[in-house]
């Protein structure tokens, strides 16, 4: 397990938890592999266990809030973790968690607040930083980003972390040559670093260097062949030169090793509705949304793809949704607008239209 070899520590601990199925300790450990394997069902179930032998603790109720917001419950699973960082608040592993289910959900001043209220709880791995600085990049407060990795770069040279992330944020505010120098300065002393190859590769496709872009994802997934990222963003760059079969089995590779990921659902789906498929696209976008069915652009996808295949009704619904959650985006008032054309309902349509005109008087389509 702490090698990462969690096909192999999955085996071991069946046969441990086959012979002795009153262990917490196996059950919980193997609990956490298949967490790591994205088997998310089978952790819960595993965690149950051990809580049915050695009764509630923080940790199992973390966890099990950590199966359920993977698997999608995430009321359950902010509801969990919240609950256990409030009984062990200098547990630095437990705000970890909340404040990465905070970020995930989109709720990232939520999980500013967290971190920078556990600043005052000793962190060895710098854990609680390192959180504080990715969810300052994601709440687009880049200059406290900088200020921030720029101290622990100064406290600790050897921590990687700390230019990978100065150079994050230096991306965010459009300093590319910046980003660019700090990135190399990784790769100088880390040439498998995957993300500092990530980083250059993003800003390859800034600057349009798409095959020294390709290339940097390739390396990507020579060091890591499943690696989600890299499989996605390659198979944008393959779709562009034109080989549609590479680009649909990179996805499905994507897809496949990472069940509980939205983009390549979202990307394939995308991908057969601009090809004509709805069948195949409502597959792909059903299958995001049941991973994620607050995301506004899984309800953007599924609302095209189940207009696409006829059903109007239920795209009205799913577009309702994005509209509520997004009333000042004029595309989702544009595709809720279509919808309720095809249902019938024309002077909704002339409604939605005209909300969406007076968002953006040249959004065309509108």
């Amino acid at each position: 397990y702490v090698r990462n070899d969690y096909q192999q520590a999955a085996y071991y601990l069946e046969k441990a938890v086959a012979l002795q199925p009153g262990d917490p300790e196996a059950q919980i450990l193997l609990g956490k592999t298949y967490l790591m394997l994205e088997r998310y069902e089978e952790a819960e179930s595993r965690f149950k266990l051990a809580s049915s032998v050695t009764g509630d603790s923080p940790e199992l109720t973390a966890l099990l809030g950590l199966a359920r917001l993977r698997s999608g419950d995430a009321e359950t699973g902010l509801h969990n973790l919240e609950t256990a960082a409030e009984k062990v608040p200098a547990d630095v592993g437990v705000r970890s968690e909340l404040a990465r289910a905070y970020m995930f959900s989109g709720d990232n001043q939520r999980a500013i607040e967290l971190l920078e209220s556990g600043l005052q709880y000793s962190d060895e791995g710098y854990q609680t930083e390192a959180l504080l600085i990715l969810a300052y990049i994601r709440a687009g407060e880049y200059d406290k980003a900088i200020d921030l990795a720029n101290k622990l770069s100064a406290q600790f040279p050897d921590y990687t972390f700390s230019d990978i992330a100065a150079a994050m944020a230096s991306e965010g505010k459009k300093d590319y040559d910046t980003a660019r120098r700090l990135y190399n300065k990784v790769l100088s002393t880390k040439s498998d670093n995957i993300e500092a190859l990530l980083g250059h590769a993003r800003l390859d496709m800034n600057e349009g260097k798409l095959q020294d872009a390709e290339q940097r994802y390739n390396a990507v997934l020579a060091l890591q062949p499943d690696h989600s990222m890299a499989l996605v963003s390659l198979a944008y760059l393959i779709e562009r030169k034109g080989d549609i079969e590479k680009t649909v089995d990179l996805l499905e590779q994507a897809r496949k090793a990472h069940p509980g990921m939205i983009e390549p659902r979202l990307f394939l789906s995308n991908f057969h509705f601009i090809r004509g498929d709805a069948d195949q696209a409502l597959v792909y976008a059903e299958e995001a949304y049941s991973i994620s069915p607050d995301d506004m652009r899984v309800l953007q996808v599924l609302g095209k793809a189940q207009l696409a295949g006829g059903d109007a009704t239920a795209a009205m619904q799913t577009l309702q949704l994005l509209v509520d959650q997004a009333p000042e985006l004029p595309g989702s008032n544009y595709y809720l607008a279509l919808a309720k054309a095809a249902a019938g309902d024309l002077e909704g349509a002339r409604n939605s239209l005209q909300k969406s005109l007076k968002l953006n008087p040249e959004h065309n389509q509108a």
